[in-house]
């Protein structure tokens, strides 16, 4: 094929004949996925999906799960403006014991355990997000 019949097709003939058969419009399938997302977390459904303190379990790993799993939800309710600090309180209150538990669990396992590490990072992480909290960086 030569370049001059190239010119001649419209963009929009070459791209219908490239694409193949149940491949869709990626703007609208991104627009889809991010009107399902928005709908998903409307209100306060982010601060919903919060549970318990306790309820990670005994294992260090769902512990830190469960703890890094709070700071997302953290950091998506302070990116929402229809969400009030208020209401963001009980979530640092959550993440306040999650770094207690994953301390005194931390303090559990033998120094030289990586595990241990992780604990103490993830603890020391969720509590400066709670000490910054109260001090009112996020006002």
């Amino acid at each position: 094929m030569k370049v001059e019949d190239l010119l001649l097709f419209s963009p929009q003939t070459v791209r219908s004949e490239s694409r193949q058969s149940g491949e869709g419009d990626f703007a609208q399938c991104l627009a889809e996925a991010l009107k399902a997302g928005a709908s998903q977390t409307a209100g306060a459904a982010p601060l919903a999906r919060l549970g318990p303190a306790e309820g990670a379990g005994n294992s260090p790993q769902n512990l830190v799960e469960a703890t890094l799993s709070r700071l997302e939800l953290f950091q998506e309710a302070l990116g929402r403006p229809d969400i009030s600090l208020k209401n963001i309180s009980s979530l640092v209150d959550s993440l306040e014991e999650d770094s207690r538990q994953l301390q005194s669990t931390a303090e559990k396992l033998s120094p030289g355990s990586p595990l241990r590490q992780v604990l103490e990072e993830a603890a020391a992480l969720s509590w400066v997000e709670c000490f910054k909290f109260r001090r009112g960086d996020y006002v």
